[in-house]
């Protein structure tokens, strides 16, 4: 739909909800856009909430099947680039000031992602933090070769036209072969899937950049190509090592499921359509510029975004199931939300300890999918829920010194009421997911 079309721009309060989620509404510095009559809170005793040891530690359920004898190589990769480019670098060898700083910088960046990708908590983390190491060595080395007459842009353009074809070729030929666990394997190739994008995505940036300066263009190049290749190795590595652990498998479990969650999410978007303004959703009768009525069009403004993106079906199953999860999951917890104003349970802010309780009932929500015989998908579950309080808890945290209107606090409440809605019907959509891989 046209952004002036939107329903969501008509009322005073869904201009909060836009203004909200496109970033304008820090605690602090921006409180003169709303008006003074809401009670004032102590912003100190707001960034006091923010607590990082109460939000839950979750691991991720699913880690990916990655060597050490593949973290070692990218490792010692990285230490190659690195150690290609001469120590120290001065104006003599390079005189240019600017390009001299850019070699020094991404040689920094590359030893510091090195330093601190053994402390990443997941597979996942890990590898991305190495593939931006090599982004910076290389880009490091690239200027350097340029300046000593060793690369030029059409040598690292041409250079990756084998690159192009060896992703292409493990594209076309992988098989989405499914063990005795459905859901590990989702995981599994939806994460290989995304690195044969990125691979994809890095290569063909090879040939956009537009630097002027010759040495520097080398390197963006140079820094592009390399990422394109270790996320297409990185792939390689995941799909046949986890491959290689299965023995008998099923390649139609993971494309059957993404069919029935589509047909499952299919009926569940109607109250996105455009004439349904967010406070019209609840049967009774509420203020539209009431904190309830604000804290619905907040959330419902950001239920449009989970829509957006929908991986592919037909090329891209196991990323799909991923998608639908989350989908079904932001559409629930909106649902609780409605459903929590419809009921009468009028959403309040006149305190720092009504934000406060608001935060504790996500917390508490996310506990409970740790207890006793919680499903591997509920712990993941619980794991990518925690993700989603560092934007309202960096927002408490600005309030620091400051006297904020409660007006300014309905964004991060929002958020913990809608993330104590998706706790709440987490059992609900695993149940959806697990029907979906066993039917």
């Amino acid at each position: 739909m046209s952004r002036s079309s939107d329903p969501l721009e008509r009322s005073a309060s869904t201009r909060r909800g836009l203004l909200a989620a496109i970033g304008c509404l820090p605690l602090a510095g921006c409180t003169e856009l709303w008006s003074r009559s809401s009670p004032s809170i102590d912003g100190d005793r707001l960034a006091a909430i923010v607590d990082d040891t109460d939000v839950p530690t979750v691991d991720h359920e699913y880690p990916l099947p990655v060597s050490d004898d593949h973290v070692e190589a990218s490792v010692q990769q990285v230490g190659e680039l690195i150690e290609s480019i001469p120590q120290p670098i001065d104006a003599e060898t390079i005189p240019n000031e600017a390009v001299r700083e850019r070699i020094e910088r991404r040689r920094e960046r590359a030893s510091e992602d090195l330093e601190a990708a053994p402390d990443e908590p997941t597979s996942r983390d890990l590898l991305e933090r190495l593939r931006n190491a090599h982004g910076s060595g290389a880009e490091a080395a690239g200027i350097w070769e340029a300046i000593d007459d060793e690369q030029t842009r059409d040598d690292v353009s041409e250079s990756v036209a084998d690159l192009r074809t060896a992703r292409l070729e493990f594209d076309q030929e992988w098989e989405y072969h499914v063990g005795d666990d459905p859901l590990e394997a989702v995981f599994t190739y939806a994460v290989v899937s995304r690195l044969t994008d990125e691979s994809l995505e890095e290569l063909l940036a090879v040939n956009d950049v537009d630097e002027p300066v010759e040495s520097l263009a080398v390197g963006e190049m140079a820094a592009h190509r390399e990422e394109g290749r270790v996320a297409l190795e990185d792939a390689m590595h995941v799909y046949s090592r986890y491959v290689d652990s299965l023995e008998e498998t099923d390649t139609t479990v993971v494309a059957g499921a993404a069919e029935t969650l589509e047909a499952e999410l299919s009926g569940e978007w109607w109250m996105l359509q455009p004439e349904y303004d967010a406070h019209e959703l609840v049967d009774r009768d509420i203020d539209p510029d009431s904190t309830s009525a604000s804290v619905l069009s907040l959330v419902h403004y950001d239920l449009h975004g989970e829509r957006r993106g929908a991986p592919s079906i037909d090329f891209e199953p196991a990323r799909y199931v991923r998608y639908a999860h989350g989908a079904l999951l932001a559409l629930g917890g909106f649902e609780q939300v409605r459903s929590r104003i419809d009921g009468g349970d009028s959403i309040e802010i006149d305190d720092a300890d009504d934000v406060d309780a608001y935060r504790t009932e996500a917390i508490d929500g996310i506990k409970s999918l740790l207890e006793g015989d919680s499903r591997p998908l509920e712990r993941q579950t619980a794991f990518d829920l925690t993700a989603r309080f560092d934007q309202p808890d960096r927002s408490l945290r600005s309030a620091a010194g400051e006297s904020i209107d409660s007006e300014s606090v309905i964004y991060p409440v929002a958020q913990y009421c809608w993330i104590a809605g998706m706790a709440e019907v987490t059992p609900e959509v695993v149940d959806t997911v697990h029907e979906a891989l066993e039917a």
